[in-house]
């Protein structure tokens, strides 16, 4: 049903209740560095991270089990992995779908002689086996396809490389595939039964992707979709495909962090979901239907600020950007990992050095979205917080989305217009509305009255934050 002939228009409000205005929970549950993360359908997460990496004994791997709910691990297991970690990529901790069994993979050096290892656990990460050598070459990130074999990408002098390693060893002499050479910044997501790699220096990224049951050793057998035009990419499954999540490039006019969708035919348009003070690092995840965004900003007058968006459509319209803790230190290492529902954990820890082992509790709760629907349009009010550098400032956008792409909203509207109680306009377009808060970090309510070409009109509010407000 085309969204201007429809006679009668459907509504859906969605707003979420205003949450608290204190942090989300965040504890630390151990010291070490590169850490990793998974969870699983009832929300227990499984969280891996180098120890002891510089010290003569004791260079391993510790694995915390957190149940849902829990600040403290539940059972804390230490894996001694042959050689050392130094430097060789993260931890990733791998749930390949068998009940209790858990795997976490490393990267370790021997001498001149570089390898992947797994140390795989039967009742749930209390207790490993023997690690086995299964994969060659520099290996940085893992992850699982439903076959049982463990992808994975690589950056060995910065050239990007991928393969695809039974675990019990089979193959750990078949050298990496080498796919691009913009490798210096990797990561990895399985959709379905396929493999994505990507990486990027300083400029577009590439994308590759691995057929479901293609011979991996084969150069041939991988495929190179369309460059995206952003760096540092993260990548995860999304409903629709998978989904990008990047920073612009050197010199681009665009200044926030924006995601793309690979449609298994083209990538789509790039969504701006915020981020222009973004500083360090940032992680995305997918989980049934949804899409999970998070990065670290760092914005004038305040410390390090950890802040979250979400889709629920496939990547076309994002949540407002919601600021879940206040960190004073830097945040180098943020790796995601969520559940359908939207629940989760973030784990931050160190990077070159030994840190706190910080858990993020994720709840979506906290991102705040209005949105109504017309036919087959959906028409949401979302807040930007821009670079926060006038602290009272924040733009509030009506935006639009047909079959997981973004559409202007003139498509089906005819106005909507925007006010915020206990605030002053500052500037006013067609779907834009500058607003003074008049205070910073306040909280305030916005209405929006939708006026569609057909039909009755919609009014739908939207609970803003200022810039460094919890939400």
């Amino acid at each position: 049903m085309r969204a201007g002939r429809a006679v009668v228009l459907a509504a859906m409000l969605v707003c979420v209740a205003a949450q608290p205005a204190r942090a989300t929970p965040h504890f630390i549950v151990g010291t070490g560095q590169n850490p990793g993360v998974a969870v699983d359908a009832a929300g227990t997460a499984y969280i891996g991270w180098k120890v002891s990496v510089y010290a003569p004994q004791g260079d391993g791997v510790q694995l915390c089990v957190l149940p849902a709910g829990a600040r403290t691990c539940a059972t804390l297991a230490t894996i001694a992995f042959p050689g050392s970690g130094y430097n060789l990529g993260r931890v990733s901790v791998l749930l390949p779908g068998a009940p209790g069994v858990v795997q976490v993979t490393v990267g370790r050096s021997q001498g001149a002689d570089y390898s992947q290892f797994v140390a795989t656990s039967g009742d749930g990460g209390i207790t490993f086996g023997a690690p086995v050598a299964f994969g060659s070459g520099f290996g940085i990130e893992n992850d699982v396809l439903p076959d049982g074999r463990i992808v994975s990408d690589g950056n060995g002098a910065a050239n990007l490389s991928g393969a695809a390693y039974p675990p019990s060893g089979a193959q750990a002499a078949i050298p990496r595939t080498s796919l691009d050479d913009r490798g210096q910044f990797p990561d990895i997501a399985v959709q379905g039964a396929d493999a994505y790699i990507t990486g990027s220096l300083a400029g577009p990224s590439a994308v590759v992707r691995l057929p479901a049951g293609a011979n991996w050793a084969d150069p041939a057998a991988w495929q190179h979709l369309p460059d995206v035009n952003g760096e540092q990419p993260e990548i995860a499954p999304g409903p629709l495909g998978p989904v990008a999540l990047l920073e612009p490039t050197p010199g681009a006019r665009r200044e926030e962090l924006f995601t793309q969708t690979w449609t298994g035919t083209r990538w789509t348009a790039p969504v701006d979901v915020g981020g222009v003070s973004y500083d360090s690092s940032f992680a995305l995840a997918g989980a049934g239907t949804r899409l999970t965004g998070i990065w670290a900003v760092d914005p004038p007058g305040f410390d390090y600020l950890l802040d979250m968006v979400t889709s629920t459509d496939g990547g076309a319209l994002w949540s407002s950007e919601a600021t879940l803790a206040v960190s004073p230190t830097a945040l180098y290492t943020l790796e995601l990992a969520t559940t359908p529902a939207g629940g989760g954990v973030a784990v931050n820890g160190g990077d070159t050095e030994a840190r706190p082992i910080w858990v993020y509790v994720i709840d979506p709760r906290r991102a705040n979205v209005a949105r109504a629907r017309f036919g087959d349009t959906t028409v949401q009010l979302r807040t930007d917080l821009g670079d926060c550098v006038s602290e009272q400032r924040v733009r509030l956008r009506v935006q639009a989305a047909r079959g997981g792409d973004v559409v202007s909203p003139s498509g089906v509207l005819r106005s909507a217009r925007v006010s915020v109680r206990r605030s002053r306009i500052l500037h006013r377009s067609r779907w834009s509305t500058l607003v003074d808060l008049r205070r910073a970090r306040a909280k305030r309510t916005a209405t929006v009255r939708l006026v569609p070409r057909h039909g009755r009109a919609r009014t739908v509010r939207l609970v803003v934050r200022g810039c460094g407000r919890i939400a």
